[in-house]
């Protein structure tokens, strides 16, 4: 579909479709940087003894929100998306 005006409800379920990629978007970003800072905090810990994994605190409260921001977070395209939200769908 092109950038073409949609009727109201149309023009409201592709936002509504865009703003669900943008959310995916994001939360790909952010997982990217989780897996970065956690990696270099195990790198911290193997470099200076490698005894407690104390990393372990800092991944769960971070991984268990990212987690749970994960809902919903399924790879789609704008189509998709738009399919997704239009009523009677599943």
């Amino acid at each position: 579909m092109t950038d073409q005006r949609l009727p109201d409800a149309g023009q409201d379920l592709r936002d509504r479709a865009i703003a669900r990629l943008k959310e995916k978007r994001d939360f790909g970003v952010h997982l990217f940087v989780y897996l970065v800072v956690n990696s270099f905090l195990i790198g911290i810990w193997a470099f200076t003894g490698a005894g407690y994994f104390w990393p372990v605190w800092p991944m769960l409260g971070w991984g268990v929100p990212l987690m749970l921001g994960m809902r919903g977070c399924s790879v789609g395209s704008r189509r998709h998306e738009l399919a997704h939200l239009r009523p009677g769908s599943a």
